[in-house]
């Protein structure tokens, strides 16, 4: 009995501590500047089954995925893409995700 409950302790422990296997597919779509005076549009799209690109006014750039987000190196450090209540914050901007997308 004893032996049964150490087993189920590591068990619950171990796929407590298990990463939830994010993949980040949140991010895949068309976002948009949410200012009305912007026409900013981010594309962010998945190459192959780890890597990310951006698209920003016809310049395309890789994303670094390090598993709970994505960031950008644009030659001053990473800068980190996350989603907040459903928008996109990225350099102090906020893009809402267009109806069109994909996901």
């Amino acid at each position: 009995m004893k032996k049964l409950l150490i087993l189920a302790s590591t068990l619950f422990i171990l796929v407590g501590c298990q990463k939830s296997g994010n993949s980040n597919d949140e991010y895949i779509g068309t976002w948009t500047k949410a200012t009305q005076y912007s026409n900013k549009i981010l594309v962010i799209s998945k190459d192959g089954s780890n890597n990310f690109t951006v698209t920003n006014m016809g310049s395309k750039y890789s994303l670094k995925n390090d598993g709970d987000h994505l960031s950008i190196n644009l030659g001053m450090g990473d800068t980190p893409l996350t989603i907040s209540n459903g928008k996109l914050l990225f350099r102090g901007d906020e893009y809402i995700k267009s109806a069109s997308s994909s996901n």
